[in-house]
């Protein structure tokens, strides 16, 4: 138990900026935080140092509270460690480091100007960048910024097709659409195994029905994926196409294990959910209502 601890709402009455510095390396994150947003308030130059340490802190708050700080006192010593915490991981971090490189001035470097663009979420000036834009961008789509696909999608570059091909597993339909388009822009990838993802999320059956083995991972997700947002159809063509893999003999063991796996999943009725379907789509049996209702 502590004897002894910092009051920070004391210390900022009096302004006493020695103790509030001594009080960011305090062991309480409460305390640290109080003490940084102190010394933001009351701007003394002596703070600069010791809060460009605390951006190096372990709590993604400290950062943040560090990095507005900064900004608030505005002095130049801070924007290249400031320029680096725009790649922090937290994008708390990030947007708090570039709103106080906004006011303090940001780096000229191009590459410093997307990473800090991205972080304030400002896409079409990002885009505008081209290729320097590519890398923070490829980063934010990781973290699942649907406008970072399409920025990708306006810039072009080859690089970002494996990138967008793999949020096309990701559970966000508003993100896996931006991604599609944006592959489209670019160029459909020639690797089968990532045509197949982009195949399998459009609906395109015939080429997927082309893809084979290929299909087996993307087929799975977008089969399972059903049980989170009742999309029989997708489902079924899903279920219908790993049924005839499975059958035709030319799938690996490990891929027919797979297919075994989410087989309760293909066998299982469901529910009429009242999707409209195409007229070309085969009549359902009792078996197969609205739902799956294909077994191996």
């Amino acid at each position: 138990m502590r004897l002894f601890r910092p009051n920070v709402k004391r210390m900022l009455k009096k302004r006493d900026v020695k103790g509030l510095i001594r009080a960011v390396n305090d062991e309480e994150r409460g305390i640290r935080l109080a003490a940084i947003e102190a010394l933001g308030e009351i701007g003394d130059l002596q703070a600069v140092e010791p809060l460009i340490a605390a951006l190096q802190d372990g709590s993604w708050g400290v950062r943040s509270y560090a990095a507005a700080a900064l900004g608030a006192i505005g002095d130049g010593r801070a924007v290249k460690p400031l320029t680096s915490l725009i790649r922090d991981g937290k994008k708390v971090v990030r947007k708090a480091a570039a709103e106080a490189l906004a006011k303090i001035g940001p780096s000229a470097d191009p590459e410093s100007q997307a990473w800090y663009l991205v972080a304030l979420e400002q896409w079409d000036r990002v885009a505008s960048l081209g290729e320097v834009a590519v890398e923070p961008l490829i980063a934010a789509l990781g973290n699942g910024e649907v406008d970072a696909a399409r920025a990708l999608g306006e810039i072009g570059s080859a690089r970002a097709t494996e990138p967008l091909v793999s949020v096309l597993n990701d559970r966000d339909h508003d993100l896996r659409k931006a991604a599609t388009r944006s592959l489209e822009q670019i160029g459909l990838p020639s690797d089968p195994l990532m045509l197949a993802w982009y195949a399998v999320e459009v609906g395109d059956w015939d080429q997927v029905d082309l893809l084979g083995a290929a299909t087996v991972e993307p087929l799975i997700f977008r089969l399972t994926e059903y049980q989170h947002i009742g999309n029989g159809y997708t489902a079924r063509n899903a279920a219908r196409r790993l049924q005839a893999l499975y059958r035709s003999g030319s799938l690996s063991d490990a891929d027919k294990q797979r297919i075994l796996a989410v087989k309760s999943v293909m066998a299982k009725p469901h529910m009429d959910h009242s999707e409209v379907f195409d007229e070309e789509d085969p009549p359902l049996t009792e078996h197969e209502d609205y739902g799956i209702g294909v077994d191996l």
